[in-house]
């Protein structure tokens, strides 16, 4: 398990960032999804009324030639009529109509009605008298003596007792005196199988209707409609007003009460309705099965996505937390390798102190009338020997403690430089080495100062183990300020480093020192730690001395 310090490396600001990010761009990709989605229903629904309307036309055309057809042999019957009344031939009449019948098979008969609405010809055999002066297309014309072609509303036939529609019009003799009529019924179930041949699908509609919405045929079959007033919609008014002929619908069947899809179409010369609609629920089956399977593929790779980015970050963080004791295993290194130096520099303060706190017992024991003056002496000698042990034991706290989550802070190089020296300061001395630093101006860095050191005392402590045995002992350090970088050289009387070991300097655990006095980890964790502060880290091949350069941005981009 991962301490709670640990575990807060993964909400660094970056890993906030990115996590917001790429959730942004999943939202962003759910939106289009959705969009497209959307745009894909309504080009589906637009499809949908293409063909709604298409199917209506065709279906309109079949009407237009049978009612053309019929209104044809009306105009021939009622010439041959008043041929034959002039040449009193009406004998020949009911072969007239069984002739005409005969070119016509979707008609179920063509009539004969005088004046008073009395039948007296049918290609049907007259089996009783009957009298059609109530029905309404008899009516009209008796109210409106003009030559027009008049469609009745579905009504229930007395010679056959089927439901019929009645195409009719009106005898004149030459002096526009009424003598009757000449019709022409088509059964009602011409047009139910007419629209049962159209695939609609299971709850599609098909409906045939007149201008006084009365049903005539209906697809889902309802013959207990035919004749009915069926409410269709403020379209049919609609027509009449906007003199249009077609309009998309989009409705809850007062019938059945589905909601369907389609349009609608008016014949405005003969005052019928064709409405075509598909059921919205089958037509948007295939939309909705596509939809689901696209979001749930989605969601799958979005939860799939979020478990791979979970463990991937889980597993930054362990590189993390490897990363950090690295660090302080390769500082505590440091420390071990420096540890008999820095206990003999810290011993010689000591032992001053305990001479001056014998000389100062002696002092008291006396009667020397210089007591007072020799007392503040000896006792300013301790306080300084105190404040210089101070000094060895702050740096070496700080040099020591973890400090892989410090903050970014503005700090002098030069302190930094000092402070490194100061922790290697007796053991390069107690070895003859001198250390020369160049002068430079007060130059601050964005840095986490305690890292720098680290990286800086290694650098130091390599070329201590490298010439302290040789003839020629010293450690150069030059520090140059460009624009916007700074450059600070590390430079040693080692007669540099075979081709070899170049290449291999700066991996993991790799080392020339003998075991058990080196990690491998100095120069490798230095690089990590110059490559944080987005610098370089690198070997000068071209100096015939060992020369490491770093170059750090004085400001470190977010």
């Amino acid at each position: 398990m991962f301490s709670n310090k640990s575990l807060q490396l993964i909400n660094t600001s970056k890993k906030q960032f990115f996590v917001f990010g790429t959730t942004l761009v999943w939202i962003f990709l759910l939106i289009l999804i959705v969009s497209e989605a959307f745009n894909t229903r309504d080009r589906d629904i637009e499809r949908a009324q293409v063909q709604t309307e298409n199917i209506s036309k065709l279906l309109e055309k079949e009407l237009l030639s049978v009612f053309k057809l019929i209104d044809h042999s009306l105009f021939h019957i009622r010439d041959q009529y008043l041929l034959n009344l002039k040449k009193s031939h009406l004998e020949n009449l009911n072969s007239l109509l069984v002739e005409e019948k005969n070119r016509i098979p979707n008609l179920l008969s063509f009539k004969l009605i005088d004046q008073q609405g009395n039948l007296f010809a049918d290609n049907l055999p007259i089996k009783k008298q009957v009298n059609y002066n109530d029905r309404d297309y008899f009516q009209n014309f008796i109210k409106n003596q003009t030559d027009h072609l008049f469609i009745s509303d579905p009504l229930m036939s007395r010679t056959s007792n089927t439901w019929v529609i009645v195409l009719a019009r009106p005898i004149f003799d030459a002096k526009k005196r009424f003598l009757g009529l000449v019709i022409g019924t088509i059964e009602t179930d011409y047009f139910q199988k007419m629209i049962s041949q159209v695939n609609i699908g299971k709850d599609g509609l098909i409906s045939i209707s007149n201008q006084n919405d009365l049903h005539l045929a209906r697809i889902p079959i309802s013959k207990e409609l035919v004749g009915s007033k069926i409410l269709i919609g403020p379209f049919v008014s609609g027509f009449k007003e906007a003199q249009i002929s077609f309009t998309d619908i989009n409705f809850q069947s007062p019938i059945d009460h589905k909601r369907r899809i389609g349009g609608a179409l008016f014949n405005s010369h003969y005052n019928f309705i064709v409405k075509v609609a598909y059921s919205t629920d089958e037509l948007l089956l295939g939309w909705k099965k596509r939809a689901i399977i696209i979001l749930s593929v989605f969601f799958i790779i979005v939860i799939g996505f979020y478990i791979f980015l979970y463990r991937f970050l889980i597993s930054l963080m362990e590189i993390e937390i490897r990363e950090q004791h690295s660090l302080q295993t390769a500082k505590l290194a440091s420390l071990g390798e420096m540890s008999s130096a820095i206990a003999h520099e810290i011993n010689n303060p000591l032992a001053a102190i305990a001479g001056q706190v014998h000389l100062l017992k002696r002092l008291i024991s006396s009667s020397d009338p210089d007591y007072i003056l020799k007392s503040n002496e000896y006792l300013e000698k301790i306080n300084n020997n105190v404040k210089r042990i101070t000094k060895i034991i702050f740096g070496l706290k700080s040099f020591s403690r973890d400090s892989f989550n410090d903050p970014l802070k503005i700090v002098s190089l030069k302190s930094i430089l000092d402070e490194s020296l100061s922790l290697c300061e007796e053991r390069l001395k107690n070895n003859a080495i001198t250390v020369a630093l160049n002068t430079f101006s007060n130059i601050e860095i964005e840095c986490k100062e305690i890292q720098l050191e680290q990286v800086f005392v290694n650098l130091i402590n390599n070329s201590f183990d490298a010439i302290k045995d040789k003839d020629e002992k010293w450690i150069k350090i030059t520090v140059t300020e460009l624009d916007s970088t700074v450059e600070i050289i590390f430079q040693d009387s080692g007669l540099g480093l075979p081709q070899e070991i170049i290449d291999r300097v700066m991996e993991p655990f790799f080392t020339t020192k003998v075991n058990g006095q080196g990690t491998g980890l100095g120069l490798s964790i230095s690089a990590g730690i110059i490559k944080n502060h987005q610098g370089k880290f690198f070997i000068d091949k071209s100096n015939k001395h060992t020369t490491f350069c770093i170059t750090l941005p004085k400001k470190i981009t977010s």
